[in-house]
């Protein structure tokens, strides 16, 4: 954690020393997968000119150190809606249909201001409906019971 404060210009230590947190930058890089001599060569300029705007070379970096979350609330919270999506009554619930509903939930806009409309009417456009009496086939195979399902 101590590598990620190293791009706050209040750490920074009054005198000039040369070098000065090249090997933060360079683990750094090594950990969200970046080109280290860019940016080493960046955060030279920017310790050693002392700008007041962070260089736009840099941004990349710190954005990835914003994105590391402080706490493992949000994993949690990510796990919790999935025990909530996958119970045993939607156990024909396949990975990518979890998945997606999983990245909606969390990722997706709130109920009060999503509008439907424009699915309902893509939806009713192919023939589809309530009312609809079409009947829709199901795959209707045989299966053969296996006697290792007795033990199970």
């Amino acid at each position: 954690m101590s590598e990620f404060n190293i791009l706050n210009k209040d750490s920074w230590p009054i005198e000039h020393q040369p070098g000065y947190g090249e090997s933060e930058i360079k683990s750094l890089c090594q950990r969200f997968g970046l080109n280290e001599a860019l940016y080493v060569n960046a955060f030279c300029d920017y310790y050693e000119n002392s700008s007041t705007f962070l260089p736009p070379t840099l941004k990349p970096l710190f954005n990835c150190i914003q994105l590391v979350p402080c706490s493992t609330a949000e994993c949690e919270c990510g796990f919790s809606h999935m025990n909530i999506i996958l119970e045993d009554r939607r156990s024909r619930l396949l990975v990518p249909h979890i998945s997606a509903l999983l990245f909606i939930k969390l990722n997706g806009p709130p109920l009060s201001i999503w509008d439907p409309s424009d699915y309902a009417r893509c939806w009713l456009r192919n023939h589809r409906s309530a009312s609809d009496t079409q009947i829709r086939g199901s795959n209707s195979q045989i299966v053969e019971e296996n006697p290792v399902w007795k033990y199970i």
